[in-house]
């Protein structure tokens, strides 16, 4: 994550620091050991002068509020342990925690700090960690971060649990879903429609507000770690063979053009500058337009 100044990154029992443009670390805080089977996710989240991080998860967790300029702890609230659903032969320890991002919003004309954690949605206060409102309704396994439209929160469970929509401060959701697709990646709103992809590669278009569903699409032969990624009206989406797909929005379920990079990869895309960056596990890759002649 970047502000255009420094890059902070978490690298789980490794730490979480800074860097400026020119490699060198501004500053660094060892957060102590994060142990899970499955490791990290969260990234961290910026917001004007401070860092926000949802570390974990693991025997130790917690949500915290970091200066950006120097790293010092403003505020940290620990997250609750406990134990999930029986899954194959992972223990009930393994099932429960939370690899999504925090979110900060504007609400009502204040800020909150949006984190979905194991059987709930919670916001806090940025600035002193104190708890707003928190909702339950979410499974004990949670992949992908919150979503917001500017009145409607999309929040989700891993491992095909339940996902919903509601308002923020509020306890009863808009719709909810029992049982909604198996998701890692977060999805994205553009004018009142939530793009998601599955793991098994389906995307769904559906109403932010009501959970209509609009569309449904496969992407060929694909299996999607990643996030889909909004640009110019457009959705950009890499599977894991490296293969890229641009979807339509709106009411229709378009696939628009395609590349194929053979490589495989679990990143999301990016775009800057009109250009796509796509990180496989083989290289770094650059995609532009063709110069004007």
């Amino acid at each position: 994550m970047t502000d255009g100044k420094l890059v902070i990154v978490w690298l789980g029992s490794s730490g979480l620091a800074a860097y400026d443009f020119s490699g060198k670390q501004v500053w660094h805080r060892d957060l102590g050991k994060q142990r899970h089977t499955w490791g990290h996710g969260s990234s961290p989240t910026l917001a004007g002068n401070r860092v926000y991080l949802n570390f974990g998860p693991g025997d130790r967790a917690f949500v915290a509020a970091f200066d950006k300029a120097t790293g010092k702890t403003l505020w940290q609230n620990e997250i609750k342990s406990g134990k999930g659903q029986k899954i194959g032969n992972w223990s009930l320890e393994d099932t429960w925690g939370s690899w999504s991002s925090p979110l900060v919003i504007k609400t009502g004309g204040k800020e909150q700090l949006i984190a979905t954690l194991p059987e709930m949605v919670i916001a806090y206060e940025p600035a002193t960690g104190e708890k707003l409102w928190s909702a339950p309704g979410l499974g004990t396994l949670i992949y992908p971060s919150p979503v917001f439209d500017g009145e409607t929160l999309f929040v989700a469970s891993g491992y095909s649990g339940p996902n919903f929509a509601i308002k923020p401060g509020a306890q009863t959701p808009k719709w909810r879903r029992e049982q909604g697709r198996q998701m890692i990646g977060t999805g994205v709103v553009h004018n009142g429609r939530l793009y998601t992809v599955s793991n098994n590669g389906v995307a769904d278009c559906a109403d932010m507000a009501t959970g209509e569903l609009k569309w449904s699409g496969r992407l060929p032969a694909s299996t999607v770690w990643s996030s889909p990624v909004l640009s110019d009206g457009k959705i950009y989406v890499m599977n894991q063979t490296g293969e890229v797909f641009v979807l339509a929005t709106g009411d229709e379920f378009k696939i628009l053009a395609s590349t194929k990079l053979d490589e495989a990869a679990n990143a999301s895309v990016v775009i800057a500058g009109g250009d796509l960056y796509l990180r496989t596990q083989e290289a770094l890759w650059r995609i532009s337009q063709p110069p004007q002649k």
